[in-house]
């Protein structure tokens, strides 16, 4: 399932993070240990509005920018109707991948953000774009770090609509997620801007 969440990676354990699907309460809490460029532990947290747990896996790719490993989920499959927003099953265990802020896969795809409008070149195959606003200093603590998301089925830019809340001189973080009919990702970037 497609989606954005944050992650900060301490020196020890304890790693806590934050992701967000179509409710705003979705916040989970990860533990475990970081060796090198591995990963292991325990996730926790809301996932469409029940309570989800299991462990993962993983391992950094220092060459792609990218963390990427496996999970398992002990509640199993499940089927949930969010029917204000979306139908969807629960994997009972699946693969992840978590990007580096300003990575970018391929290489040669970059987002930027000009005042409220954020753009990406075009991705051949792309069928969805999610488009997300990040603030990072909620990211670094607790909470929904995502102040903005949407969904484009077709183009290569979206608008932060002026009803969202976005502070001047602030940082946040604009990540563009493309993937393919199958939900598959093909392409992934994330850029820092100041709004002026």
């Amino acid at each position: 399932m497609p989606g954005a969440f944050s992650l900060n990676l301490p020196t020890g354990d304890g790693m806590f993070f934050t992701y967000v699907g179509c409710q705003t309460s979705n916040v989970g809490l990860v533990s475990g240990t970081k060796t090198g460029s591995s990963l292991s532990g325990n996730w926790s947290g809301s996932v469409g509005g029940s309570a989800q747990s299991g462990t993962y896996t993983g391992t950094y790719d220092a060459t792609a920018l990218v963390y990427s490993g496996t999970y398992v989920n002990v509640g199993g499959k499940q089927f949930r109707d969010l029917s204000h927003c979306i139908q969807y099953t629960i994997a009972p265990k699946g693969t992840w991948e978590m990007f580096a802020i300003e990575s970018h896969s391929p290489a040669t795809l970059n987002a930027a953000v000009n005042g409220r409008t954020i753009s990406w070149g075009a991705v051949p195959g792309a069928a969805i774009t999610l488009v997300y606003v990040l603030d990072p200093q909620i990211a670094t603590s607790s909470g929904n770090p995502v102040v903005w998301q949407t969904v484009i089925t077709s183009g290569v830019t979206a608008s932060v609509p002026s009803t969202v809340t976005l502070q001047s001189a602030k940082q946040y973080i604009a990540a563009v997620g493309v993937l393919d009919a199958s939900y598959r990702r093909l392409a992934f970037t994330s850029q820092r801007f100041t709004l002026p």
